[in-house]
């Protein structure tokens, strides 16, 4: 990743602190406006521990959110003189927003083992007017940490359920804090933030006497982000929209080629059943107002047969508001969505499994937050919640309707004819094609491959091992890769020679949906073209067979012959007259085994 895809990644908490140090420092020295803010913002913070470490680095997190950071702070040590003395020089300085970040060291009142619920009501009052007399006069809008879990716990087991006891007394206070907050004021949950870190990690008690910092180096990202998040919801930079893939996404699986029988979900299997709690979060996120959005490589009818069908599906057709299954590269897809949804694309977040999908994105449009969603599925919904891309302070009626109010929306605008630059995506990512011969490393492969295979597909005939072994000389198989990953073969062609007509016969054709919209076709397509002139054939000929799910390889016939198909037909067509414009950008590299 470049300077800029780092300081933009969605995941920048993940880095490591000296990663995030490096740079925080570059983009100090980064020219002013060279990378566009959305919003400048003066903001001052209060804490009841040194600040130096984590105000090294907010600056970076608030330019991750897209704000611009003018930052002061207080003297150390002067929180509790400041949020008790409401004329302090601290209160008059201008700020857009107060961030106080106090710690259970800052508390003044703690019940003894003695105390009763009468005793402890008062000491909760006496504690808390301070800040209720703080909020009352500040109508600026205020970030403030909720008091953190006290290190020593001097009832054991009991400290958190019995009066008396210091983390039952924090977590009352917190309670009380937040059920009398007015609307300015957003917590952050310090215990939720301490659990992220590790308990050890948050209390780090040497780091404490060294330099009146109570957690450790480690914790500093997991702050630094809580607190850029709430204050980029408080302006309305929080984004809005999650658009997600299907296949290995919300369920395992490519339902093009196995059917919704087919794909893993539902709670048989462990990775199906993550599949169906992921699902679950990406509801709730609706639920509190995200539009969801679908952007899948997918035959439409296919996709959406899912939906409606599939008895593990959590998600609903209701709950997306645009849904995009086609084989258009997605940057133009997420375009057509955002022109629909009246919506920019700073707003957006897209998810995808497969890391070519994802580069795209991050090339196209590095406004949208781009999530690459690999590996195991359990771990999905922690992935966006580390991101915290839609933080919301508060859960409207608004809100809860948003998604509804977006559909509708997004049929208004739905004649949009948006470009991309796919031709400088396809030239950068540099992808090299292998020709693979039928070997005993292979052949499964690409019987597999032929079976499977739905949407880009000649016709129904397969071919089994022994049956490949055979046409070794009239096989072609390739893989590709680029410089994201190595994809393995990803298409066969199947032919034989028509020597009486002067005619290379192409008996099937397959490639998987993980390449489309990569232009392999026509690379595969010259490839023949050369076989048949080697071979003195003067035309292709393509035994076509039209089935519910082969649309792409229809789509590629018809554009390919210039006519409409309407019935299945052996198609002759004279090499000589083949001519396509779309460079592919794909070299062919040799096979080294």
């Amino acid at each position: 990743m470049n300077l800029l895809e780092q300081i933009n990644s969605p995941l920048l908490c993940n880095f490591s602190v000296e990663k995030i140090q490096q740079l925080s420092k570059k983009l100090k020295k980064l020219k002013k406006n060279s990378i566009p803010a959305q919003r400048k913002l003066d903001v001052s913070f209060n804490a009841g521990f040194t600040l130096d470490y984590l105000l090294e680095v907010m600056p970076l997190f608030f330019r991750n959110r897209g704000i611009e950071s003018n930052i002061f702070k207080a003297n150390y040590g002067t929180i509790n003189f400041d949020v008790n003395n409401l004329n302090s020089n601290y209160w008059s300085k201008k700020c857009d927003v107060h961030v106080l970040l106090p710690t259970h060291r800052n508390l003044v009142y703690i019940p003894n083992f003695q105390s009763n619920k009468f005793q402890l009501s008062k000491i909760l009052l006496k504690e808390s007017k301070p800040w209720f007399n703080l909020w009352k006069k500040i109508k600026k809008p205020i970030v403030q940490l909720t008091f953190d879990p006290p290190t020593e716990r001097y009832l054991g087991e009991l400290d958190g359920l019995r009066i008396g006891g210091a983390h039952h007394y924090v977590r009352k206070l917190n309670s009380f804090l937040i059920e009398n907050a007015p609307g300015h004021v957003n917590f952050l949950d310090s215990e939720k933030i301490a659990s992220e870190v590790g308990m050890n990690s948050w209390h780090d008690q040497r780091m404490y006497y060294l330099t009146k910092q109570p957690f450790s180096m480690d914790a500093i990202p997991y702050i630094a982000n809580k607190v850029s998040s709430t204050i980029s919801s408080i302006v309305g930079l929080s984004k809005k929209v999650l658009v997600v893939d299907l296949d290995n996404t919300i369920w395992g699986g490519l339902v093009g080629e196995e059917g919704a029988s087919g794909i893993v979900l539902g709670n048989e299997t462990p990775e199906g059943e993550a599949f169906v709690n992921f699902q679950k979060y990406l509801k709730g996120l609706a639920s509190k107002g995200v539009i969801l959005c679908v952007c899948s490589k997918n035959d439409e009818k296919i996709a959406k047969t899912v939906f409606k069908n599939h008895s593990s599906m959590v998600l609903t057709l209701e709950d997306i508001a645009v849904f995009s299954a086609n084989f258009k590269d997605k940057a133009t897809n997420i375009r057509e969505i955002s022109k629909k949804l009246n919506l920019g694309l700073d707003s957006f977040v897209f998810i995808d499994d497969s890391s070519t999908e994802c580069e795209l994105i991050k090339s196209e449009l590095p406004e949208v937050w781009t999530i690459h969603m690999d590996g195991d599925p359990s771990f999905f919904s922690k992935k966006i919640d580390q991101a915290n891309p839609f933080n919301l302070s508060h859960v409207t009626k608004e809100d809860r309707l948003r998604s509804e109010s977006y559909k509708k929306i997004a049929v208004l605008n739905s004649n949009l004819n948006l470009k991309t630059n796919i031709d400088k995506f396809l030239k950068n990512l540099e992808t090299k094609a292998i020709i693979e011969s039928v070997r005993n490393e292979t052949v499964e492969r690409i019987s597999q491959l032929i079976a499977k295979t739905n949407q880009f597909k000649l016709n129904q005939n397969l071919f089994s091992v022994s049956e490949l072994n055979k046409l070794k000389k009239n096989t072609l198989a390739v893989r590709i890769k680029d410089r994201t990953q190595d994809f393995g073969i990803v298409s066969a062609v199947v032919f034989n020679f028509d020597k009486k007509n002067k005619s290379l016969k192409i008996n099937n054709w397959v490639m998987s949906c993980r390449v489309f919209s990569r232009r392999l076709e026509f690379f595969i397509l010259d490839l023949l073209i050369t076989v048949a002139k080697k071979n003195k054939c003067k035309n292709l000929i393509l035994d076509y067979q039209k089935t519910k799910k082969n649309i792409l390889f229809f789509n590629f016939l018809t554009n390919l012959i210039g006519k409409d198909i309407n019935k299945n037909n052996l198609f002759k067509l004279p090499i000589k007259n083949l001519k396509f414009n779309k460079k592919n950008y794909i070299a062919q590299i040799k096979n080294k085994k």
